[in-house]
């Protein structure tokens, strides 16, 4: 049997889209002057310190009397099942009475709810159409939200341009998302000239709001050598930082620095550590690596078996690399561990 062995990564986040979801609801920290913000005020406090009852038992009055804040903070509650039983529906309600008065937050809760089908029948372009009201009154995750659906043509058609215009506008008031958002666009040059300096720059401010995609992307560029000098100690700092607060990229980077000893000690158990994690969350790279380390036998009893099935899974997440392993490894299974390492597929699978 040829004893070579592929494994495709894909270092580029120019290859990569920014994961996880385009927002959260978000709650109103600023009460409108009058007579009911001390009350408001003293909801918020209660929220703060995780009394939700307390909260919900001052908002609901100031809410019946069409106070927005509080109308969209109970929306919020509602949506989380905090002090009260969850209730997506009755989320969008307190939104929609917040949101038809005016106020940005709930206009931008109100579109989110739209764009997830959260309490109402998903529509990007009811979610449009609320984002952009918030957004012409200077909200920053509204901003950010109309980046992203343009970015992916959803609710209207799709324009990189205008997209990235959306993600400065929100970059540049502190936006986390927005400043990881453009910093891709300007390392893929989507929408926007390439510009690995900028880039950069927008991957500095995020990470340094901890914003754990950000640090990935930022420990990659030091990694590459992208728009600054190679320096793997950099890289470490911010793959350790990203790793830490559960971030895939981070974690199948941090794996493989220990399984190649750049800028660390070579460490196999480390790096089975962290590949662990970050396969654990679908990333393709990570998984490979692992079926390589149950193959040779590196950190672990050697298993084709085991290695069979990190390859299998590797390849549907998209590796076209591990398609090429599993071919040459199957070469030298028998047709029982062929059957085994598809069961533990299927296990593995089940639990995760």
């Amino acid at each position: 049997m040829k004893k070579t062995w592929f494994i495709f990564l894909c270092l580029s986040a120019g290859l990569l889209a920014e994961t996880g979801p385009v927002a959260q609801a978000a709650i109103s920290e600023q009460p409108l002057r009058g007579s009911k913000a001390a009350q408001y005020k003293e909801g918020l406090a209660a929220f703060k310190q995780g009394d939700y009852k307390t909260a919900v038992s001052l908002w609901i009055p100031l809410a019946e009397k069409e106070y927005p804040p509080a109308q969209t903070n109970l929306g919020l509650l509602y949506s989380r099942g905090l002090g009260v039983i969850k209730d997506p529906a009755e989320a969008a309600r307190w939104y929609r009475r917040a949101a038809d008065q005016g106020f940005a937050i709930g206009q931008f809760n109100l579109g989110m709810a739209y764009y997830r089908g959260e309490g109402v029948t998903r529509d990007y372009t009811e979610a449009f159409r609320w984002y952009s009201m918030a957004a012409g009154q200077g909200n920053a995750m509204a901003k950010n939200s109309l980046g992203v659906m343009y970015s992916h043509g959803q609710g209207v058609a799709r324009d990189d341009e205008v997209a990235v215009r959306f993600y400065a506008q929100a970059a540049e008031l502190g936006h986390a998302s927005a400043q990881n958002r453009l910093a891709l666009s300007y390392q893929n040059g989507s929408g926007v000239e390439k510009d690995t300096a900028k880039a950069l720059k927008w991957y500095r401010k995020a990470a340094d709001q901890e914003f754990a995609e950000a640090m990935g992307r930022l420990g990659s560029l030091y990694f590459d050598g992208l728009g600054v000098m190679k320096d793997s100690a950099e890289a470490l700092k911010w793959f350790q930082k990203a790793a830490a607060k559960g971030n895939a990229l981070g974690q199948t980077m941090l794996g493989i620095m220990y399984y190649d000893g750049v800028g660390v000690s070579h460490d196999d158990a480390l790096s089975l550590k962290w590949f662990a994690k970050a396969a654990d969350q679908g990333d393709a790279t990570a998984r490979s690596y692992l079926g390589l380390m149950y193959k040779t036998g590196r950190g672990v009893e050697k298993n084709y078996v085991s290695a069979y099935m990190w390859f299998d899974l590797a390849a549907g997440g998209g590796d076209a690399a591990s398609r090429e392993n599993i071919g040459e490894l199957s070469k030298d299974m028998t047709a029982e561990q062929l059957r085994q390492a598809n069961q533990l597929k299927q296990e593995w699978l089940a639990t995760h």
